[in-house]
């Protein structure tokens, strides 16, 4: 297995640099992973090194999050598209593979690498979606409607995330208090450190939090996005290998979306026991379903 490095990648047309951590071995098929909404790619390392065996993988911080520096406005995002074009913008500057690429993401870095697939720039081969967030279709018409500030009171995760504390004076203070939280008590060991990891960034005087709460929130209230137009764009494109990881408990994929993504003939497993946190509770066993998937 091959150990991760950090890289970057400068985007100047999207106003700055793209954080990466890669798992680097040049010939193997690509596959590019994106993150959920507060993470970074760092807390996936041991989902992803397993998978170091068969891929070439890139794992971005995307904007606003982890060790990437482009513009981060919290009053701006209506909806993960800018995550989307800032995608694009690295694929297209990066050798295209004959086969297409593999995109992989959990939670939002599953809608994103969705949206991705849909715009049709990208010749894509795989795609596979670990608990994608796909919400109401009256959800989205508020987000893009000048209600949408509502939102970050009314959504729970957006509104606790707005309050997170920011600053600890040091990472082990950090570790310890996150340590005593039940959230983090199903992460497999050595998960939370991993976040950590670039989760947390030096301040002027203390540790802080890579992803600030406002853009968490601004993030987590962000759903202007339209999936289901977003899965029929991608079979229109003819990309048949699609397929969706639905886990058993905080599901963010509920029973009628996975009505309509058996309509759509999309592949799902079901993953019983876990959560939507799934690649942070069960990251080796979750990478050797996602294998499957990715061949």
């Amino acid at each position: 297995m091959t150990a991760p490095i950090h890289d970057t990648a400068q985007l100047d047309a999207r106003g700055g640099i793209l954080a990466l951590r890669r798992w680097p071995d040049t010939g193997k098929p690509p596959l590019l992973f994106v993150h959920a909404t507060g993470m970074c790619a760092s807390v996936y390392r041991q989902f992803l090194t397993p998978l170091s065996d068969q891929y070439e993988i890139t794992a971005p911080d995307m904007r606003g999050h982890g060790l990437t520096n482009l513009p981060a406005d919290p009053s701006s995002l209506r909806s993960w598209h800018v995550y989307a074009e800032d995608l694009e913008q690295y694929l297209l500057s990066q050798p295209q593979p004959e086969e297409g690429w593999r995109l992989m993401g959990h939670s939002m870095g599953a809608a994103t690498s969705l949206l991705v697939a849909a715009r049709g720039k990208i010749k894509v081969s795989r795609l596979v979606l670990i608990e994608p967030v796909i919400i109401p279709d009256w959800t989205r018409l508020i987000a893009m409607s000048p209600l949408q500030p509502i939102l970050r009171n009314w959504f729970p995760i957006a509104r606790q995330a707005a309050q997170r504390r920011a600053n600890w004076p040091d990472r082990q203070t950090a570790l310890a208090t996150y340590g005593r939280k039940g959230f983090f008590s199903s992460w497999a060991p050595g998960v939370l450190e991993d976040y950590l990891e670039d989760g947390l960034k030096q301040g002027t005087e203390s540790m802080t939090l890579s992803c600030t709460p406002a853009w968490e929130s601004a993030t987590f209230a962000a759903q202007g996005q339209n999936v289901w137009r977003a899965f029929d764009k991608v079979l229109q494109n003819g990309l048949t290998q699609v397929h969706v990881f639905i886990a058993e408990h905080a599901s963010t994929v509920m029973a009628s979306s996975r009505v309509r993504l058996e309509k759509r003939q999309i592949g799902t497993t079901f993953l019983p026991g876990a959560s939507h946190l799934v690649p942070m509770e069960q990251p080796e066993s979750l990478a050797a379903l996602a294998a499957e998937q990715l061949a």
